[in-house]
């Protein structure tokens, strides 16, 4: 690959880390990103030391030896991608298409009963929560937009949609998701699709800058579905899926892991 397609997968490899440090398990839905990840491993000092460095703990590369079908983990990654960082021209190239799919049941019904507690054990890294502040804060700040958008309802979903939020339509996205999700997950894919219409050509053109609100990336019709396939492992974060080098979309996860 030449220097700059090195550079943004090696970005959204470390995006994946961060995630992994922060959520209890967090397939790996990119292929390009895993082969990446693969390369490091072969290095295993200077893998070890990079882990340290960046993560202050190793990231273990622990491949399913199930796999089983959940588009509710690929919505899940989705929702904490889009709050954590800002899409890149090739975030979509890279990691498929996002918010293609509802939140799961089970994590509806965990942001409906409101329980942080729950939440935490639930869905995120407890131990580091309870040991790192800058964990805790960042995993407070999620759970506060997750209830967030819950709670929100047609009326101020729309004045999101058309009000100064609208500058970074991932975020508009990401609430929409949840919001639909939990309000009628049947109708989910035609309500996500019509904001898609409505707001994607305005931000389009409205501006060129970084984050989603410019990048037809974000919602690129690519060629095939991208159905996610977990089995996690404690203390572990890693996977595999299928995605072409140009302009792709991620297909099954083979491995996942990440959290306690």
């Amino acid at each position: 690959m030449n220097k700059l397609e090195y550079q943004w997968k090696l970005l959204e490899l470390k995006r994946y880390f961060i995630m992994a440090s922060l959520l209890k398990q967090v397939p790996m839905f990119s292929e390009q990103v895993d082969q990446l990840w693969h390369e490091m491993l072969m290095f295993t000092r200077s893998y070890a030391d990079f882990c340290t460095e960046f993560m202050d703990a190793m990231v273990h590369h622990e491949p399913a030896v199930t796999r089983s079908d959940t588009p509710g983990a690929r919505a899940w990654f989705d929702w904490v991608y889009c709050q954590l960082f800002e899409f890149t021209p090739y975030s979509s190239a890279i990691w498929g298409d996002f918010f293609r799919y509802p939140l799961s049941g089970d994590i509806q019904k965990l942001i409906v009963q409101g329980h942080r507690s729950e939440l935490v054990n639930q869905l995120f890294h407890a131990r580091r929560t309870q040991e790192e502040p800058e964990t805790a804060q960042v995993v407070t700040y999620l759970i506060e937009q997750l209830q967030r958008s819950a709670n929100l309802n047609e009326k101020e979903l729309s004045l999101e949609k058309t009000g100064s939020g609208t500058s970074n339509v991932a975020l508009l996205m990401a609430s929409a998701m949840v919001y639909y999700s939990i309000q009628d997950e049947s109708t989910y894919e035609m309500h996500m699709e019509s904001l898609e219409q409505d707001i994607f050509p305005r931000e389009k053109a409205a501006s060129s800058s970084s984050g989603c609100s410019s990048s037809s990336s974000c919602y690129a019709d690519h060629s095939s579905d991208h159905h996610s396939h977990s089995s996690g492992d404690s203390d572990s974060s890693s996977g595999s899926s299928s995605s072409d080098s140009s302009c792709s979309s991620s297909s099954c996860s083979s491995c996942g892991g990440g959290g306690d």
